[in-house]
């Protein structure tokens, strides 16, 4: 469904200090949104801006 979107975001949960940090199994989806040129939003380091 996001291949096809004009914009896609991708969440990266990656803040383990706020909840468990999701990363482990998350690269392939990391991978993608790279070679698609996705944003990604970090929970970690994005959470002010996007909250």
């Amino acid at each position: 469904m996001l291949v096809s979107a004009t914009f896609a975001l991708t969440l990266n949960r990656d803040d383990r200090d706020r909840e468990y940090a999701y990363t482990t199994g998350a690269e392939q989806a990391l991978s993608t949104a790279k070679q698609l040129n996705w944003t990604v939003a970090s929970m970690r380091n994005d959470w002010i801006t996007v909250f």
